[in-house]
C-alpha cells in the first residue's frame, strides 16, 4: 500500500485559515473543519484556494444549519450538523466506532489506519486534551474548555498531524492569524469522542467504518491506479538523475507536484534531468530551479513557472 503524501507528510494540501473573524461567531469549528477538506487538493497538486474561500463557505453553512453568525452565538455544531456540512461539500464519510466510551488506543489506531490509506479524518476532541508539540503547551490560550472539531491530516512518529483553525495568535474578534499547519499534537493525551473518515475526490469509496479491517492491498488513492499517473511516476523514478544518484528524486516537492499537474493538463515537460537547485531570477529574487527534458521549472513564492 503506497500512499502519496505532501512534503509535510499529509494526505492532502490544505490552506492555512483562522476560524475567528471579527463580527462572526467564535464557535464555527464544525463547518470550518469540513471546509478545510472541501478546499484541499490532492497531495501532488498545489493548492491555490485562499483562507477567504474557506471562511465564506463555513459562515454560510453555519447560518444554514446552526444559528445566527454573530459574536453572541455560542451554540456550536452537533455531529448531525457536521454530517450535513459534509454532504453540502459533496464529500462522503463513514463514522468510526469512536466515542467517549471507546478505548483511547483503539481510537488512535483507527485514526492512524485511515490516514495510512490516504483518507483525512474529522474528529471531536476535548480542548484540554490537546498539546501542541511545537508550542510546548495547549494552544487554546483563552482557556481550554468543552470540545473542538479538528482535521487529522497525517502521522509524525507516534503523534498526529492536524489542521486546526482555532490554533491562532491574536484577538479572536480582532486581528489574528492561524499558526502554520500542520500542527503536531501529542497523541498520548488526545481525547477523541467522535471521528469520521472523509472521502475526497481523488480517493476511492470508503470500504467501511473500521479501517483496521480493510485489506492491506486496498489502494484508496485513485492516482495510484490511474494509468497516466502510474506512467508519470515510473518516468520520474526511472529518470537519468535517479540512475546517477542511485535513488529516486523526491516526488513530494512543489515542483514535482506542478510537473505532474501540468502533464495531467496535457503538457508533458519530459523526465527530470537535474535535481532541484537554488538560483535567482532576472529581478534578483531567490528561486528554486529544476531542469526537465522539455524545459525548466522555476519555483518562487509558492508558485511554479515552466519555461
Amino acid at each position: 500500500m503506497a500512499v502519496m503524501l505532501n512534503q509535510h507528510g499529509e494526505v492532502a494540501n490544505f490552506v492555512n485559515a483562522s476560524q475567528f473573524v471579527g463580527g462572526h461567531s467564535e464557535f464555527e469549528c464544525g463547518p470550518f473543519a469540513v471546509s478545510h477538506i472541501k478546499f484541499s487538493t490532492a497531495p501532488f497538486i498545489p493548492n491555490t484556494y485562499t483562507a477567504v474561500d474557506l471562511q465564506e463557505w463555513a459562515f454560510t453553512e453555519y447560518v444554514k444549519y446552526v444559528g445566527p453568525d454573530v459574536p453572541s452565538d455560542t451554540k456550536g455544531s452537533s455531529i448531525d450538523n457536521v454530517h450535513r456540512f459534509i454532504k453540502d461539500a459533496s464529500l462522503h464519510w463513514y463514522d468510526m466506532p469512536v466515542s467517549a466510551a471507546s478505548a483511547h488506543s483503539d481510537d488512535i489506531a483507527r485514526i492512524k489506519a485511515a490516514l495510512s490509506y490516504g483518507y483525512p479524518v474529522i474528529a471531536t476532541v476535548t480542548e484540554q486534551s490537546v498539546y501542541d508539540i511545537a508550542l510546548g503547551k495547549n494552544p487554546y490560550w483563552w482557556g481550554a474548555s468543552g470540545t473542538h472539531i479538528i482535521v487529522y491530516s497525517g502521522v509524525k512518529g507516534i503523534n498526529l498531524l492536524c489542521q486546526d483553525t482555532a490554533n491562532v495568535v491574536g484577538a479572536l474578534q480582532g486581528s489574528n492569524w492561524a499558526q502554520p499547519g500542520p500542527r503536531e499534537y501529542l497523541v498520548t493525551t488526545l481525547d477523541n469522542s467522535w471521528a469520521s473518515i472523509i472521502q475526497t475526490p481523488w480517493l476511492h469509496p470508503i470500504p467501511n467504518g473500521d479501517p483496521l479491517t480493510w485489506s492491506k492491498s486496498f489502494q484508496a488513492q485513485i492516482a495510484n491506479t490511474d494509468p497516466l499517473d502510474k506512467w508519470l511516476l515510473d518516468t520520474w523514478n526511472n529518470s537519468v538523475v535517479t540512475a546517477l544518484k542511485g535513488k529516486p528524486l523526491p516526488v513530494t516537492t512543489g515542483i514535482a507536484a506542478a510537473w505532474r499537474m501540468k502533464a495531467h493538463e496535457g503538457h508533458f515537460m519530459g523526465p527530470p534531468i537535474s535535481g532541484e537547485y537554488d538560483s535567482v531570477d532576472n529581478d534578483g529574487n531567490k528561486i528554486t530551479v529544476q531542469d526537465f527534458a522539455r524545459g525548466q521549472a522555476n519555483w518562487h513564492n509558492g508558485q511554479c513557472t515552466f519555461i
